[in-house]
């Protein structure tokens, strides 16, 4: 994960603000009023790779970050992987597909 997202996330998601400790082991969501969380990336690394290692940050967004986010909260995941070896091309229906989805949640 890049630093700053890194950062980010320390500072931002902590007790009392995207959640509260209600007991041993009991993690209560303060952050009911999202209920759609859009990740837009991009990766260095073939696809086939991201999965062998199993796409913690995916993992991190979908086990960690959305629980703390209202019941049913979805998690859309938009990802270029090859970054280094696409063409110009695909980066711009990538950029078109970004565009389009993120244009439905207005």
């Amino acid at each position: 994960m890049p630093a700053m997202l890194k950062g980010w996330i320390d500072r931002i998601w902590l007790p009392g603000i995207a959640f509260r400790l209600a007991g041993p082991k009991v993690l209560q969501p303060l952050l009911t009023n999202i209920r759609s969380i859009t990740v837009v990336t991009t990766y260095g690394s073939p696809r086939w790779l991201l999965w062998l290692v199993g796409w913690p940050d995916w993992r991190l967004f979908r086990r960690g970050i959305r629980t703390l986010c209202a019941p049913r909260c979805r998690l859309e995941w938009l990802a270029l992987t090859n970054m280094d070896a696409c063409t110009a091309d695909a980066r711009e229906r990538f950029i078109g597909k970004v565009r389009r989805r993120l244009a439905a949640h207005r």
